[in-house]
């Protein structure tokens, strides 16, 4: 199992900002403004209290090494996002899983967003990857590792860009 964090600044308040990421109109800007989201589909979404749920159909259009090919496909590039925000501590649990060999691939992780002292926000995710296949796991843990937070960096520039278009 491999672990990882990407953070990211914002110059919104924390409410404001995690309205945003529990927000199914950020998905549109998402797949409209990076070129490796290929699609985010709402499949459900439910809100309760402080909790709002919503589930995902996801895909990426990665970029796969040929020394990966034979372990990693574009297929485990597609998969279903279950997240789970909670209003009053602004955490968002993740699961995602992808639509083929979902037993032998697991993700889960957590964004927690702050107030920082200048008045802005921060979006902190930790996430954790383990890919069940002998021998192979662990070099494609590293693969979907890099391809992860890869992404979460160009969802945070563009979640940026998002709210400075909202202003």
């Amino acid at each position: 199992m491999q672990s990882f964090t990407v953070s990211h600044k914002y110059d919104v308040s924390s409410d404001v900002l995690f309205d945003t990421l529990t927000d199914p109109a950020i998905d549109r800007y998402l797949v409209e403004h990076i070129p490796e989201v290929k699609s985010r589909e709402l499949v459900e979404t439910r809100e309760e209290g402080d909790i709002v749920e919503r589930t995902v159909k996801a895909s990426l259009n990665p970029t796969i090494p040929g020394f990966v090919r034979s372990i990693v496909s574009a297929d485990m590039f597609v998969w279903k996002e279950v997240l789970t925000g909670n209003k009053k501590t602004k955490t968002i649990d993740m699961t995602i899983s992808p639509i083929k060999m979902a037993d032998k691939f697991k993700f889960t992780g957590r964004i927690e967003v702050k107030d920082t002292p200048d008045g802005g926000s921060c979006r902190d995710l930790v996430g954790k990857v383990e890919v069940l296949i002998p021998i192979v796991g662990k070099t494609a843990e590293k693969f979907m590792v890099e391809e992860l937070r890869k992404n979460m960096v160009l969802e945070g520039n563009a979640v940026a860009e998002y709210l400075e278009s909202r202003k």
